[in-house]
């Protein structure tokens, strides 16, 4: 049982990390992919009135 407890214990210390970081590093694609976007929108309509 102490096995066990001590292995769910490391999984969870890993699996954590590396989730959060996984969150964080989706959520910095998703920004830039929208501060992208933003400047595509920003430029098509510049273009378009010159």
């Amino acid at each position: 049982m102490k096995r066990l407890n001590f292995q769910t214990i490391l999984l969870s210390m890993i699996a954590i990390p590396v989730f959060t970081l996984v969150n964080i590093w989706l959520a910095y694609g998703y920004i830039l992919l929208f501060f992208l976007v933003i400047g595509w929108e920003k430029k098509k309509p510049t273009e378009e009135a010159d």
